[in-house]
């Protein structure tokens, strides 16, 4: 339907723009805001999809799992971190969480990937194994996944964790080697010696040789544990 009005010309209006709105400090304030609204996912063109809450999910939480559905990044990456705390989690936790863990803000991208390492289900090791494999993931989500990892004791992601020790983020090759160290997998006592030796952040390398110590030790304890059982089978045959 025509209402008669005519579309504005955007150059006539940009022109038309006080020239006080040009100057540096108001361009340094205007990216600031950019920047706040992306992380908040407070624009309106956000392409936001909802999680569909499973039927089974606990009632007393569903307070929680509508929160993952809010317009507001914050509020649903609040939600996955408290969803993540829950002791005992209901399967509907870890569906909701792994479903979070694709949300188009990376604010809840990472407190989902940390909400997963909390609740301790094994289901959530692949997906932030593909987290961390794609070079296209924010820093931040993959270091968070790298820690969460570990808190799972994924030994499916050795591999992955010692390629991460060569990235270029400092923090995520530190993740890498705590979640290594809790792993406790010896294929990566000579990448961690590396590391140890030649990382350029002193605090990567710090850690890295005391997962050295940590992997180590726990290696021939399994050693001696082995030796005990085969002695023990050769006493009783």
């Amino acid at each position: 339907m025509n209402t008669g009005m005519t579309k504005p010309n955007s150059m006539a209006v940009i022109r038309n723009l006080p020239k006080s709105m040009f100057s540096p400090h108001a361009l340094i304030l205007a990216s600031c805001l950019a920047i706040v609204g992306c992380w908040s996912g407070g624009y309106p063109e956000s392409r936001f999809r909802p999680i569909e809450i499973p039927a089974d999910a606990p009632a007393e939480l569903m307070e929680k799992f509508q929160r993952l559905n809010s317009p507001q990044a914050l509020t649903r990456a609040h939600a996955a971190r408290q969803l993540g705390k829950v002791s005992e989690p209901h399967p509907a936790v870890i569906t909701c969480l792994l479903a979070a863990l694709k949300d188009e803000n990376m604010m809840v991208r990472m407190a989902a990937a940390e909400g997963l390492g909390n609740a301790g289900d094994p289901r959530a090791i692949e997906p932030l194994i593909q987290r961390m494999r794609d070079r296209q993931e924010d820093r931040e989500v993959r270091a968070r996944a790298a820690e969460s990892l570990g808190q799972l004791q994924a030994d499916q992601a050795v591999d992955v964790l010692i390629k991460a020790l060569n990235d270029s983020v400092w923090y995520i090759r530190l993740h890498a080697v705590q979640s290594l160290a809790a792993i406790g997998d010896p294929a990566a006592v000579p990448h961690l010696e590396i590391v140890a030796r030649y990382d350029s952040d002193y605090s990567v390398r710090s850690a890295a040789d005391q997962a050295l110590q940590v992997v180590k030790v726990a290696d021939q304890q399994k050693n001696e544990d082995d030796e005990d059982v085969h002695d023990g089978g050769i006493s009783d045959s």
